[in-house]
């Protein structure tokens, strides 16, 4: 997943403190002035003639951005700021999939121009959800952090027949595992003999053997192992019901629910686990996740990611009516755009429109199995995330007529969005011209491939191979 970062500068900036701005932070090999610059230098015009020509069309601009740029780094990161018109504030932001710490100079590079340029000296604000909401939630929920031995035994557990036979053996306490086998089906007793076997490696469970009377059936020896049994000194044990040595009884396992398992099991704590676990593996850590079990049965975890809050519903049963309305209390209470309802029960359609219409603003994905997590969530969090990056890059392209963000969405997260082929193609119909007797010009060029390694205008205009862009520092690790 990618890792978006955004953050804010309090102030005001005109027209020609935007200009002066992009002096300030001209260390960054910006996309759209860099280009800019490169017409200028062709065209031989000097630096007083360009102050001039930047002037008169900042005055004429009327876009949604003052000022703004988006630079690429490493193949895999994208650099941005931009001033939106009349709002009082400079977003600066970092899209990436590397490490979010590997670029944190770039929001002093920027902090320095803003002071360099207004002399306000101010702070970044981060985004991201209402902070007193956030405190509220913090001392509502907390933290879980399972450990891998418990992510590993909750997807066990994901198996409705393996949830059926622990919860059957901690209900009696304790179960003899041949008589538990006697009343499972003939063909279902490998699988079972494999879970049991499974659980006892994770500790979930417990095996004792036990010698029983033949005659009675009741129990007169528990040990922890067979090699107990087969002790020499056992051998001189005798039943104190019928009098026969041990080596002549029955012999049976014990099974127990253990500690762990027992801690597991009980409140749907595995469940719980099955889901941080799931959104760990897609990148989402658990410090990023507030657990909250408070009004009813449902477990509701928080997430905040990429500066966007999440509720994600979690529930072990049928969804009910009095369930939606916890929900839609949440949502109003935390301002959520975003909630994920996860069951191991389908929501019917009737309770799907109800939250929906209940929550006219809000985003509702509803997944009724827990088969495929990991792939669900990372399916709906890509989604999610391009939502953002559609909302980071949407103004650019006010700056230049290249739609550059929908070209530096396909560069850092290139699903077939924005290329996708037609279904069908139409074969154009060409119609006899009259042609002139006289000299013709050049036909107009089209369909102009572009080598990766040549240098290109935002405009539009192919720049020649040989010929290369001003070399500029760079902001954060080197390509």
């Amino acid at each position: 997943m990618l890792r978006i970062q955004r953050q804010r500068l309090q102030v005001q900036l005109d027209a020609q403190q935007s200009l002066e701005l992009q002096k300030h932070v001209a260390g960054v090999p910006w996309l759209i002035n860099g280009v800019r610059g490169e017409y200028f230098r062709r065209l031989g015009i000097d630096a007083e003639e360009i102050e001039r020509w930047l002037g008169r069309e900042q005055a004429l601009l009327e876009a949604p951005l003052v000022a703004g740029d988006v630079a690429l780094r490493d193949q895999e990161t994208v650099l941005y700021f931009r001033i939106p018109r009349g709002e009082g504030f400079l977003e600066a932001g970092i899209i990436t999939r590397g490490e979010l710490a590997d670029y944190q100079d770039f929001f002093n590079h920027m902090r320095q121009g803003v002071r360099a340029v207004s002399g306000i000296e101010t702070d970044w604000v981060a985004g991201g959800p209402d902070r007193e909401a956030t405190a509220t939630l913090a001392g509502e929920s907390s933290q879980v952090s399972p450990s891998k031995k418990e992510v590993e035994a909750a997807r066990e557990l994901e198996n409705e027949q393996a949830q059926r036979l622990v919860g059957q053996i901690l209900q009696q306490g304790s179960v003899f595992f041949n008589k538990m086998s006697q009343a499972i089906p003939a063909n279902e007793r490998p699988a079972v003999e494999r879970q049991m076997s499974r659980f006892e490696d994770l500790g979930v469970i417990s095996k004792d053997f036990a010698v029983l009377c033949r005659k009675t059936g009741q129990q007169i020896l528990r040990v922890s192992s067979r090699a107990a049994i087969e002790d020499p000194s056992q051998k001189t044990f005798k039943c104190f019901i019928c009098g026969n040595s041990v080596s002549e009884e029955s012999l049976d396992e014990i099974i127990t629910v253990t500690d762990f398992g027992r801690k597991l099991v009980e409140r749907d704590y595995w469940l719980v686990v099955r889901v941080l676990g799931a959104l760990e593996s897609i990148g989402i850590a658990n410090s990023d996740v507030r657990v909250h079990t408070g009004e009813g049965d449902l477990t509701n975890f928080f997430v905040t990611i990429n500066d966007q809050f999440y509720l994600l519903v979690l529930s072990n049963r049928k969804f009910t009516l009095e369930d939606s309305y916890l929900i839609n209390a949440h949502v109003a209470a935390y301002s959520l755009g975003h909630v994920i309802v996860t069951s191991t029960e389908r929501v019917s359609k009737l309770m799907r429109n109800h939250l929906q219409a209940s929550n006219p603003n809000c985003e509702f994905d509803f997944m009724d199995s827990l088969a495929h997590l990991e792939e669900r969530f990372m399916d709906v969090m890509r989604q999610k995330e391009k939502a953002v990056l559609r909302n980071v890059l949407a103004n650019f392209s006010a700056l230049t007529p290249v739609h550059v963000q929908d070209l530096l969405l396909q560069k850092i997260s290139p699903e077939p969005t924005f290329f996708e082929a037609p279904e069908a193609a139409v074969t154009p119909v060409v119609r006899p011209v009259a042609v002139e007797a006289g000299p013709r010009e050049a036909p107009p060029v089209s369909n102009v491939t572009i080598d990766e390694d040549s240098n290109f205008s935002m405009m539009g205009e192919v720049l020649e191979a040989e010929e290369s862009l001003p070399e500029e520092s760079q902001v954060g690790p080197a390509t």
